[in-house]
């Protein structure tokens, strides 16, 4: 029996039904495994998890400067919004979650462990092929990194270890004037911060890190009498910290807290103000001239405790600064 042309008709839309669906989900396995490959290469579809420091953190780790960029998102995508080539959402994307920069020390190796950690978004491989290629390992030269670059260990983890000799001096200092124990608890940073520093000098593994990247056999002359102060208030603090923030889109507020040891001569914490009121009026001056940058405050005193109380504005020339230097 023959098909009518009605009939033979709707066998063709059938037919041309199945080839279009076909077709539609070949395009689509395409799609598919180009986002994969996209992703795989760049890191560009999906957000990583978000990735403390603390999950990288060593348990000698006593210095941890830690920076939020998404608490300044605004003012880089404003300073990036004009740059030749960069979509917005680039930059919204390309901002890492945590960035870190931590310090462990270990006296009986002899040596201070540093680690660069970020905690990328999105772009994870472009971001280390750019700091790489910019030569940032370079900029910290006591530092031996092994291997000598920025890696990604796993998505959302971005690596830069390596580590720095502690000269003999350094280390007979560190083991004679201070008590070690295996009991002290790491100081950890408060969080909610654009920035965020402690430094734990209980058993002197503080003092010993900024003997190792700047002590008395890595300072210029002319910073020998700062390096002399330094190591005479070493003993009495156990501890610094600080943390920043943006007030607005120039103007940056800083908090400082210095402890002193409960041993420590009445009239430390005053000496210890003096040298940090004589140290702001050299950064004030030089602010001032070099970036253009407005540096006010003051410091007290309050037992055995010195704090400080901040602001920096027009910091947004600063941004201008580096602006050139950033590469996606």
């Amino acid at each position: 029996m023959q098909k009518t042309p009605a009939k033979k008709k709707r066998s063709w839309l059938r037919i041309g039904g199945l080839i279009a669906l076909a077709i539609l989900l070949l395009v689509v396995v395409g799609l598919v495994i180009a986002a994969w490959v996209v992703d795989r290469r760049y890191a560009a579809l999906r957000d990583a998890p978000r990735i403390s420091h603390e999950t990288i953190a060593k348990p000698h780790t006593v210095v941890r400067i830690v920076v939020d960029p998404s608490r300044c998102q605004e003012l880089i995508e404003k300073a990036l919004a004009g740059q030749e080539g960069l979509p917005g959402w680039v930059v919204s994307r390309a901002v890492p979650y945590e960035m870190a920069l931590l310090f462990d020390v270990d006296l009986d190796a002899g040596k201070t462990g540093v680690t660069v950690f970020v905690n990328e978004r999105r772009f994870g491989p472009v971001i280390v092929d750019s700091v790489n290629q910019a030569g940032v390992a370079r900029l910290f030269r006591p530092v031996k990194w092994t291997p000598p670059g920025l890696v990604r260990k796993d998505r959302g983890i971005l690596l830069l270890e390596g580590t720095i000799p502690i000269d003999a001096e350094t280390l007979d200092f560190t083991w004679t004037r201070w008590v070690h124990s295996i009991t002290l608890a790491p100081l950890e940073i408060e969080g909610n911060h654009l920035a965020e520093a402690v430094f734990d000098n209980r058993d002197g593994k503080a003092y010993a890190v900024i003997s190792a990247l700047w002590g008395p056999h890595g300072a210029a002359p002319s910073d020998q009498e700062t390096w002399q102060n330094i190591m005479k208030f070493a003993t009495k603090i156990t501890s610094v910290r600080f943390h920043a923030d943006l007030v607005s889109d120039d103007e940056l507020s800083v908090q400082g807290l210095i402890e002193c040891n409960r041993h420590a001569e009445p009239g430390v914490p005053d000496a210890i103000k003096f040298f940090i009121d004589m140290a702001n009026a050299a950064n004030r001056e030089a602010l001032a001239e070099l970036y253009g940058i407005e540096f006010e405050g003051s410091t007290s005193v309050e037992g055995m405790t010195v704090k400080g109380g901040y602001s920096l504005r027009h910091v947004d020339k600063l941004l201008a600064l580096v602006q050139g230097g950033i590469v996606f």
